[in-house]
């Protein structure tokens, strides 16, 4: 059972201006040394380009980096993703599909900016996202700067979310190959807020394929939630993992640390790690 601290401990799940998050790597390293974190995961969607720079500012400073990955998962119903800690971000095993995942999410994006010109709307990304891994929140957040929507929410339900008028299927990997690729690259695979999956025999599945922890902790989940999800991780001998899945201030019910494990989930991703 995961444990949470008040201060210090470890925030494992995290994103910055790599894919959708608010915060740079810099800037988000900053922020979690003021929260007194003594460790933060850096997971971004479906690319590693953050790490560096991450580990770059941790030097000299009181926190450990996690180098890590969210990676989503084509399931027939659901949303599945799969994180992967303490990857080697290095690795040509993980950063060659995750290329090639990039290079067809620009091609989407260029796909829902015609529908959305075609329905009037033209606006541009900004130099950001044309650095980062491109996808919904970056088009979003454009239609909002161009007064098309009143908010990040308000966009994806008038024009972004499935079944809307702009919507354009993302790539992606099976869950299968997530794992497979995490597990190659060094690191420890586990299966990001469960309940956006639901599907616990497939959970059993990936758990012979790899799977080694699930985020059974959760910012919004109640107690019974988490206590579900526990017991899933307990009969299937998961790690429980946890964090705030914090993107930024856009955002405001996922803050910097609110799920904090105790620093002893390091060692442990790191024991399942060397036995994988």
């Amino acid at each position: 059972m995961i444990e949470i601290a008040e201060r210090g401990g470890v925030d494992l799940h995290t994103h910055t201006t790599a894919s959708d998050g608010e915060f740079t790597p810099k800037k988000l390293v900053e922020e979690a040394v003021k929260c007194g974190l003594d460790a933060i995961g850096i997971t971004d969607h479906d690319t590693v380009d953050g790490i560096d720079s991450a580990i770059e500012c941790a030097q000299n400073k009181n926190i450990k980096i996690v180098p890590g990955v969210e990676m989503s998962c084509d399931v027939p119903k659901g949303n599945c993703h799969i994180l992967g800690f303490f990857i080697n971000h290095k690795s040509p095993f993980l950063r060659e599909p995750l290329n090639f995942l990039r290079a067809r999410r620009r091609e989407r994006a260029a796909l829902m900016l015609s529908k959305l010109e075609k329905l009037g709307m033209k606006i541009e990304l900004t130099s950001r996202s044309n650095e980062s891994s491109v996808g919904r929140p970056h088009i979003a957040a454009a239609l909002v700067k161009a007064g098309y929507a009143g908010s990040i929410d308000e966009a994806f339900q008038l024009y972004l979310a499935e079944g809307r008028p702009a919507y354009i299927p993302s790539p992606k990997l099976l869950p299968t190959e997530a794992i497979d690729l995490v597990i190659k690259a060094g690191g420890v695979p586990a299966l990001a807020h469960p309940h956006t999956f639901d599907n616990e025999m497939m959970i059993e599945v990936y758990s012979r394929e790899g799977l080694c922890g699930i985020e059974a902790d959760y910012l919004s989940y109640n107690h019974q939630t988490m206590k579900r999800w526990r017991k899933v991780a307990d009969r299937l001998g998961l790690l429980i993992v946890g964090g705030s899945d914090f993107h930024g201030s856009h955002r405001p019910d996922r803050k910097l640390g609110m799920i904090r494990a105790d620093v002893s989930i390091l060692e442990k991703l790191i024991n399942k790690r060397r036995i994988i």
